[in-house]
């Protein structure tokens, strides 16, 4: 039940009847930014960071007060326990041969499916330096799906919101 759960999830965020960005490729599960997204740029001892928001380009919100909603899915955030964004594999700086992308990880995120109870969600976000794409997949109970839109964060760094 969970799999054609998750694969109706991976219909309806495909299938989203907004009007993509102008940057954005119908169809492929990669943003086409005109900048890379602000978090690449951060240095990899400033995570394990808390995010309090992330936004999406069609002007989708996820945060303790925004739950966002795709198709039978809800994505939504825990107001006591915030997700945390990890970087997995260190410094984005691109080196030629070395660091071809950036991946960011977004855990400690809530799915929802219809009336079936919560599980522990989270999205890998791929910043390709090579192509200047920006990827990102949300997975839950082992499958991971595209996404039509890839969000930027806040995060609390040292006490303080980075953002864009």
């Amino acid at each position: 039940m969970l799999v054609a759960a998750v694969a109706s999830f991976a219909f309806a965020v495909l299938a989203s009847t907004q009007t993509p960005e102008p940057a954005f490729t119908p169809g492929a599960n990669a943003y086409l930014a005109p900048n890379q997204p602000h978090w690449t740029q951060l240095p990899a001892e400033d995570f394990p960071a808390p995010v309090s928001e992330l936004d999406f380009p069609n002007r989708t919100l996820i945060s303790a007060r925004h739950s966002a909603q795709f198709g039978s899915w809800t994505i939504s955030v825990d107001p006591s326990k915030p997700p945390v964004a990890l970087m997995p594999g260190g410094d984005c700086a691109p080196v030629i041969g070395l660091h071809e992308s950036c991946d960011l990880e977004i855990d400690g995120l809530t799915c929802t499916y219809a009336n079936e109870a919560p599980v522990a969600c989270s999205m890998h976000l791929e910043w390709s330096y090579w192509v200047d794409e920006y990827h990102c997949n949300l997975s839950a109970s082992s499958q991971s799906v595209p996404m039509q839109y890839c969000p930027e964060g806040r995060f609390l760094i040292g006490g303080r919101v980075v953002s864009p």
